[in-house]
């Protein structure tokens, strides 16, 4: 019994202590009017029910998150000094609601904690990245050699660092204590239920692994074997929208320097193979170039057996090009060809080019001939995709019929091959073919998607199937293209894996979550209501002023 008194009173007494050393402190450097070293001109730059907030708090805090030391350009992108003064209004509605609710800080208090511990609070409110929105400063120089608690430097660090007085330093973190109660209190309310845990535990280890084939606009508008007539039926129905790309696109067919439309083959022998490999790809190009010299059809020639698999798909047109654009040993040979001419195998980095050019233009493209050039385009382009929406719901038909993706995939590749890459998988030798591909195991939070990017929308499908049922109802629009899938495997935990360890680790998550959710939402009530109070008030123009003048001088 004793023991505890005698406990009791040393505690009580260091308290005293404490208490002392703060009067003395706020006594000695100035009390709550003292002005210290604030601007010398007092602008407030909000009001939270009559309460100001004067520029010289708004810089202290600024200064204490470490904002003016920060480039102008890096301030206004992650709008730092609205993150302040945001920080600084939610203090002051937060500390309002506290002492509605009857909780209590006092001066001594609040300066105790700073002596004892040498820590300065600073929040920044709700709004703030992840990891910005409450902060605090030790304060070493606060303390002497002997660790005891440093006056002078604290004096400085308040006057000379924030230019504020004591008694407005004390009155801030007053304020903070009681808006960091009221979140405490907030956060206090926050429960985590076993269900919630498990459903987190759940989604953490639920795997899901996905087969799929996408249909791409792009690639079958550029293997669209063009119908003249149609492209002319086409374009009297549409002459408004080619009207509209010319004119929109006008400079593309104006002024230009000369430029070649050439087709080509390629037969790769990069440098790193040896002379046997480039001699057979040099005999694989003259084959080439005699059938194109002998009458064959340029472009199906390219199609075949072209290994340029973005131009291969175009009967190896290359559109329109200047100098420059291309390798130089490529680009010597098509501008010295006329249109119509074949040439013989051209060696670059790449391999062996056979090249054909079609066309030459310099100067103005004829309207005429703009417009069809256009016209083809977009109508390419909504042929393509008219064409990759129909291939994609019959292929989701098929394998509802109990066909195979692979089966469905390999038609593709069929075609892929015909383009001389001898590969069995289209995606390989042709990018935009509708290849067959497997993700790798996926879970929920997974975005992208490992093997099919930008996939959030698949991501939220793919957890909707099971092996009861495998298949979606309907291709899934992902950017421009369309995927058809399967689900191949899914791997869902058992409760009996949510160890003790997994349940605090993810009760602790999760509460973490919720609490800043609670906050955010009273917060927002809070200010919502001051607003209707007429009681909210901001006025940012001064900070602005300020830096311009900072900036001038």
């Amino acid at each position: 019994m004793l023991e505890k008194l005698a406990s009791k009173a040393q505690t009580t007494l260091l308290v005293l202590m404490v208490a002392s050393i703060c009067l003395v402190f706020i006594l000695q450097f100035g009390g709550p009017q003292a002005e210290g070293c604030t601007a010398k001109r007092t602008q407030f730059l909000a009001e939270v029910y009559g309460d100001p907030i004067t520029e010289g708090e708004y810089r202290a805090g600024e200064r204490l998150a470490g904002f003016d030391r920060y480039p102008e350009p890096l301030v206004q992108q992650l709008r730092l000094r609205e993150l302040v003064l945001e920080g600084l209004v939610e203090r002051k509605l937060l500390a309002r609601e506290a002492r509605r609710l009857g909780l209590r800080m006092s001066e001594d208090q609040v300066m105790s904690r700073f002596v004892e511990e040498g820590k300065v609070y600073l929040s920044l409110g709700v709004q703030a990245p992840a990891g910005m929105q409450s902060s605090e400063l030790t304060l070493p120089l606060a303390r002497d050699d002997k660790g005891a608690f440093d006056k002078e430097a604290a004096k400085r660090f308040i006057q000379f660092h924030l230019r504020r007085s004591v008694g407005e330093f004390a009155d801030a973190q007053v304020e903070e204590a009681l808006a960091y109660q009221m979140r405490s209190l907030i956060a206090a309310s926050v429960d985590v239920s076993t269900s919630e845990i498990w459903e987190a535990f759940r989604r953490e280890r639920d795997k899901a692994t996905l087969s799929y084939l996408r249909f791409s606009p792009q690639y079958f508008a550029d293997n669209l074997k063009l119908d003249e007539a149609k492209l002319e039926a086409w374009s009297k129905k549409n002459q408004s929208q080619i009207d509209q790309a010319y004119a929109a696109q006008k400079t593309r067919f104006t002024k230009l320097e000369k430029q070649v439309r050439a087709r080509h083959i390629l037969i790769k022998a990069e440098n790193g193979d040896d002379d046997a490999a480039k001699a057979k790809a040099r005999a694989t190009a003259l084959s080439l170039m005699k059938q194109a010299k002998a009458g064959a059809d340029f472009a199906s020639l390219a199609k075949a057996h072209s290994q340029d698999q973005g131009s291969a798909r175009k009967g190896g047109d290359l559109g329109f090009n200047p100098k420059g654009r291309m390798v130089e040993a490529f680009d010597k040979v098509q501008f010295a060809l006329k249109p119509g001419e074949i040439s013989e195998p051209v060696e670059s980095e790449y391999g062996f080019h056979i090249i054909r050019v079609e066309a030459l233009r310099e100067g103005d493209v004829p309207v005429t001939e703009a417009k069809r050039e256009l016209a083809e385009e977009l109508y390419r382009k909504e042929q393509g995709k008219a064409m990759a929406t129909q291939a994609a719901k019959e292929a989701l038909k098929a394998l509802k019929s109990g066909k195979s993706l692979e089966t469905i995939a390999s038609q593709y590749a069929g075609e892929a091959s015909k383009a001389g890459a001898g590969k069995e998988d289209a995606a390989e030798s042709d990018p935009l073919a509708p290849g067959l591909q497997t993700t790798e195991p996926f879970g929920w939070n997974d975005n992208p998607i490992p093997g099919a990017a930008d996939s959030a929308p698949l991501l939220r499908a793919a957890f909707s199937l099971s092996e009861q049922k495998p298949l979606p109802n309907e291709p899934l629009k992902l950017g421009e293209d369309y995927l058809v899938y399967r689900l191949k495997e899914r791997t869902r935990p058992q409760f009996k894996e949510l160890t003790e360890g997994e349940k605090a680790r993810l009760a602790g998550v999760l509460r973490s979550t919720k609490e800043q959710h609670v906050l955010q939402l009273f917060v927002a009530r809070l200010r919502a209501q001051a607003k209707e109070d007429g009681a909210l008030r901001m006025h940012l123009e001064p900070l602005y002023a300020q830096r311009r003048e900072e900036e001038a001088s």
